[in-house]
């Protein structure tokens, strides 16, 4: 269990939601480990969790009477439920779509309600704007709002995002160890991490822990009063310095640049991890295949789709394509979840060993990102 104790902030104190105290909300993750397991909150974390998040929405200009739409992949998971609740605090009219997003009706749906503020996936946003057949979704006289979160906002993705909706688009940084960790402020560029967390960094070169400082780079570590030992984010930053004084969100708290991953893994459109361990267990259950090569081919227009490529071993009958694709999928679960929610298009193809990428030394890579 996973819990955090609130120490600050804008508000005068946790409101804590009408549970009975006994309450719990658990729900299913693969957070940043990629092993399924639990996350549970109880009714004061529920309360820090909605807080910290309203600040993040409120320093951004959410107020009364906007409306608000919570879509996938925030709702229909607890994240979801946390920016609901924390734009119900705001005074928006909120609006969860959750898994209605692929129903034909969708666009009637946010023509009628004209939506402020987007809380969900940039990407997917941006490929459901190109499906709307309604000319009412277009664009409004006003810039909306989009709050990202669940894969990393490259710049392609975030502009065409801002121009399909007329919208600003803020990056939301968080896991599920820690709900919220951070966002881009409205003023300074970076991600502004939460004062009601505490931070370190590991440096590659050293290999310890040190103190937050200008300039510096490693992984990312956290903890909080009732986790003393740190947490390993797995996110490689780059401290840029403490926002300003004149900064809306958190003005005094460090703030970050997120460059990579240290694990080998490939984060999908709906922010989900797979492993290389997860794709040579999928390797291990096909003996007619050599090697796996997983890629994630990004088109001009945003989109992503996923591409297996699949070498037959000499002298063996491969498996056939459906065979591949179900090993596959019964085998990485976060991929399927991504492939029935329509975050991601699926291409199984098998292939010659001299059309995989491989690394300078001849190793084939587990996974490949292609921008075409």
């Amino acid at each position: 269990m996973h819990r955090r104790l609130y120490t600050g902030g804008t508000g005068s104190g946790v409101a804590a939601p009408p549970w009975h105290p006994d309450g719990q909300l658990i729900y299913l993750t693969g957070g940043t480990t990629r092993l399924p397991r639990q996350v549970l909150y109880s009714r004061q974390r529920y309360g820090e969790s909605v807080q910290v998040t309203q600040e993040i929405l409120s320093a951004h200009g959410v107020q009364p009477g906007m409306a608000l739409v919570v879509c996938f992949p925030f709702d229909p998971w607890a994240i979801g439920g946390v920016f609901r609740d924390a734009a119900l605090a705001c005074g928006a009219r909120v609006l969860p779509l959750g898994l209605s997003t692929g129903e034909p009706s969708m666009g009637a749906m946010l023509a009628s309600f004209d939506p402020d503020v987007f809380c969900g996936s940039a990407s997917l946003l941006v490929r459901w704007h190109a499906e709307l057949k309604q000319p009412q979704t277009g664009q409004p006289t006003r810039q909306r709002l989009v709050f990202h979160a669940g894969e990393s906002l490259r710049p392609l993705v975030r502009q065409a995002c801002a121009t399909a909706w007329n919208a600003k688009v803020i990056n939301v940084y968080g896991m599920a160890e820690f709900d919220s960790v951070g966002s881009e402020g409205p003023r300074e560029p970076g991600l502004i991490l939460s004062p009601h967390l505490h931070y370190a960094l590991t440096l590659p070169s050293q290999g310890q822990y040190q103190s937050l400082s200008e300039g510096e780079e490693g992984e990312l570590l956290i903890r909080t009063q009732e986790m003393p030992e740190w947490y390993h984010t797995r996110d490689l930053v780059r401290v840029l310095g403490r926002a300003s004084a004149d900064e809306v969100l958190w003005p005094g708290s460090w703030r970050i640049q997120h460059l990579s991953r240290t694990d080998n893994a490939m984060k999908l459109p709906d922010g989900s991890l797979v492993s290389a361990e997860q794709l040579e267990e999928v390797a291990r259950e096909l003996p007619g295949i050599e090697y796996l090569q997983l890629q994630l081919v990004r088109s001009p227009d945003s989109s992503a789709s996923l591409r297996l490529l699949a070498t037959p071993c000499q002298g063996v009958s491969p498996p056939s394509i459906a065979e591949l694709q179900n090993t596959l999928l019964h085998g990485c679960l976060e991929l399927t979840d991504a492939v029935i929610h329509r975050a991601v298009l699926l291409e199984v193809r098998l292939v010659d060993a001299s059309q995989l990428e491989r690394t300078q030394r001849g190793k084939v890579r587990s996974f490949v990102e292609v921008d075409l």
